[in-house]
């Protein structure tokens, strides 16, 4: 999760990894996150903007993170 949005691994690179937003199939959000391999808490880039609210979670008790559906 990066600024309250999910992503999904793409394809790792030599010295990156690509992250493309959650959304990118069902909503066709282009946002996409670059991050250094050896140190992922490092964002190189981001590219492109959400076109969507972030999604909401809620933690249960046993410290599983759900996702709340809209609808």
């Amino acid at each position: 999760m990066f600024q309250n949005y999910t992503f999904n691994l793409n394809r790792k690179q030599t010295r990156n990894t690509l992250w493309y937003c959650t959304s990118r199939s069902s909503r066709g959000c282009r946002c996409s996150l670059k991050c250094d391999k050896e140190n992922p808490v490092i964002i190189e880039t981001i590219e492109g903007e959400h076109n969507h609210d972030p999604p909401q979670y809620i933690k249960s008790g046993e410290g599983v993170w759900c996702k709340l559906s809209r609808g």
